[in-house]
């Protein structure tokens, strides 16, 4: 195997990376460190048996090798040419794809019978083989690509007592070449106007000129303390504009070898975020995939649903890590971002070789769509690292002094947007196809709550097409926080038909509505990530009174507390309680049978209090999108009834559904009194540290 088909490729283009050859904080020596032991204990457990006595399925340890230590060749070839955040990105990446990747190698130590990893072994017999060493490797190997990922963004984050300085921005040198180029004839009241204007490109020069002659670990310069003298007279305004305009100069040359600043300007434009999305999305969908299809009664081969819960629980974690990761690090506005896509698309590409090399040279095993999914979004990762880099906004949208505001509120929106979508698309699909088959042409029964999915998944899919407009979507995305967790309610409880039907047998198999189902719910929890997400840049962005995160505290006002309370109550036993009573169905419920359906009833729970419990430190709108989100999920909770009730034999409205009803009804009032905006209460200020 060719070091080029996963390292080595995207080693040789590293060159094409528009990243500064030194930018930013590297990461801490032992983070290089613990990174190489990792990629060592892991080629020693690829090369090592984990398993006694049982011979390989085909001669995979050059390749297992190559694999190993291939995000850490990446790591090594940035931090040789000096792009060290980059770096830190891969190894974030890597760790953030660790914690699956550990709990299916603890497959191998529970029951290896069960475990389909002949790259690794395979049995021919049901004989339970002893461990190994190499097992041992492998397990350690993945806790130090933790350890290394969370020592490498420790260092590489900004400092709490640090002062950072930003680049100059294009507003600013604007500014301060108009100065100088007025200087020459100005008078004393337009060099007093135009103060602030020079300050500030005085500032900005400053500090690029302190860090450039300082050195690499020189500390930024606190400009606060440095804001250069005043003009007062013709004379002192030539001056200043002379300096102003000189320092605008040095600072539009100053050498980025030196520049400690923080944040790079190596942002992902908007292209290869979307394209990260997709292809992690991609990626995901093949990891829950079966790897190969086998003959061999010794070498079970079937989709995530079809496998051990340790297989499961792995596989889940993996699917849930590609977007999330793909989003926090690619929307980190700098060269973490791009080595986050790069390092997630090499480790993607590390989880699908083996399946496909095992299900094109293994005998009685034929090759699946899983892996061919996987390395497609892998190669889609890695080319969106590739991507020409986001271009600078516009001078005009800046102010004339440079001044910083935080980045990424629109994109963090159209990819909320885009997730939700994606998201609504796999619940459609999964409400749409059958859970349960017989034959490939015969399909099992069906799971009565699959109505609700349907319904959950429009409304998730409404709300994140408006998270595209400009406008609604600043009051779509507080709903949207809340009811991506209709679709974990309806969908646990779909899920339930297909659980049931494993542990029958009888011929009956998890069908596609099963897969589409289950990447609902791990595309609802990243949704509900970016969206929350998306609410923090929201909130540093305003400076509205009346926030109690903002400028001053506030507390609830008892108009609002009335409803929430009794809001918060009343969910408590709607979801606590079976909403549907039949002769012969006993729905699970959180305080009775507790089942499947119960962590989707217990997550929409926890939701709806959150939501109750943080609506009156919200600003009015926001508080008023909140609250309609949390009544729909209400809402879909009393909705089961006549959604689910006819296919139910004698099925009739029992203690939850009224009280879901009643909740509902509570969540609408106080959304209401919150559109008033009748929330706050002005709390007596005694003192601000802002």
């Amino acid at each position: 195997m060719d070091t080029d088909s996963t390292g080595g490729a995207a080693a040789a283009r590293l060159d094409a990376l528009p990243d500064t050859p030194t930018a930013g904080r590297s990461p801490s020596v032992p983070a290089y460190v613990v990174g190489a032991v990792s990629a060592v204990l892991l080629a020693a457990g690829a090369v090592v048996p984990v398993v006694n006595g049982v011979a390989r399925g085909f001669n995979s340890a050059p390749l297992l090798v190559v694999l190993a230590v291939a995000p850490m060749v990446v790591v090594a070839v940035l931090a040789l040419k000096g792009r060290h955040q980059t770096a830190a990105g891969v190894l974030a990446a890597v760790a953030a794809l660790a914690p699956g990747r550990l709990v299916l190698d603890l497959m191998l130590l529970t029951d290896p019978v069960r475990a389909a990893r002949p790259e690794l072994f395979r049995l021919h017999s049901l004989a339970d083989p002893g461990k190994a060493p190499g097992l041992w490797l492998l397990l350690a190997g993945h806790l130090a690509a933790i350890a290394a990922g969370v020592m490498a963004t420790r260092a590489a984050a900004p400092k709490a007592d640090t002062p950072w300085t930003p680049r100059t921005s294009p507003a600013a040198e604007a500014a301060a070449a108009r100065v100088a180029q007025a200087g020459g004839g100005a008078s004393a009241a337009s060099a007093s106007g135009g103060a602030a204007t020079q300050r500030a490109a005085l500032e900005s020069a400053a500090g690029g000129t302190d860090q450039a002659t300082g050195g690499q670990n020189a500390r930024p310069k606190d400009t606060s303390s440095d804001t250069g003298p005043e003009p007062a007279s013709d004379s002192t305004a030539s001056g200043g504009s002379g300096s102003a305009g000189a320092a605008a100069s040095g600072a539009s040359t100053t050498p980025t070898s030196s520049t400690t600043t923080w944040p790079e300007a190596a942002d992902v434009s908007r292209a290869g975020l979307l394209l990260g999305m997709f292809a992690a999305v991609v990626s995901a969908v093949g990891v829950m995939m079966a790897p190969f299809t086998s003959s061999d009664a010794f070498l079970p081969a079937g989709s995530a649903f079809e496998s051990p819960g340790l297989v499961l629980g792995g596989s889940l974690l993996l699917a849930f890590a590609l977007p999330v990761a793909t989003v926090l690090l690619a929307g980190s506005g700098s060269a973490v971002a791009r080595g986050g896509l790069l390092g997630l698309g090499v480790t993607a590409a590390v989880l699908g070789l083996p399946n496909l090399f095992s299900g094109l040279s293994l005998p009685g095993v034929r090759l699946a769509a899983g892996p061919i999914l996987v390395l497609v979004g892998a190669a889609g990762m890695v080319a969106a690292a590739f991507l020409p880099t986001a271009t600078t906004p516009d001078a005009t949208q800046d102010d004339e002094a440079g001044e910083i505001t935080l980045p990424g509120i629109r994109r963090l929106r159209i990819v909320t947007g885009v997730l939700a979508v994606l998201t609504a698309a796999a619940a459609i699909a999964g409400a749409l196809t059958p859970q349960v088959v017989i034959t490939e042409t015969l399909n099992g029964p069906q799971s009565p709550s699959r109505s609700a999915l349907l319904v959950a998944g429009l409304l998730v899919g409404v709300l994140g097409l408006v998270m595209f407009t400009a406008g609604p979507a600043g009051y779509a995305r507080p709903a949207l926080s809340v009811a991506w967790v209709t679709i974990p309610l309806a969908g646990t409880a779909v899920l339930t038909m297909a659980v049931t039907a494993t542990e029958l047998g009888a011929g009956l198999t998890p069908g596609p509505g099963v897969l589409w189902t289950a990447l609902a719910i791990v595309g609802a929890a990243a949704t509900a990530c970016c969206s929350v997400v998306a609410g923090m840049v929201e909130r540093d962005e305003t400076t509205d009174p009346a926030t109690a995160f903002g400028d001053g505290p506030a507390v609830p006002g008892a108009d609002l507390l009335t409803p929430l309370v009794a809001a918060g109550i009343l969910a408590i036993g709607a979801f606590g309680t079976p909403s549907i009573l039949a002769p012969d169905y006993v729905e699970p419920a959180l305080w009775s049978s507790f089942g499947t359906p119960s962590w989707g009833l217990l997550v929409a729970l926890l939701t709806v209090l959150g939501a109750c419990v943080l609506a009156p430190r919200c600003r009015p709108a926001r508080a008023a999108a909140l609250l309609a989100g949390a009544a729909c999920v209400a809402g879909l909770r009393a909705a089961e009834l006549p959604l689910v009730g006819d296919e139910i034999a004698g099925a009739h409205a029992g203690l939850g559904w009224w009280l879901a009803l009643g909740c509902a009804l509570a969540l609408v009032i106080a959304a209401v009194l919150a559109a008033r905006g009748s929330i706050h209460t002005p709390k007596t200020r005694s003192g601000s540290i802002r």
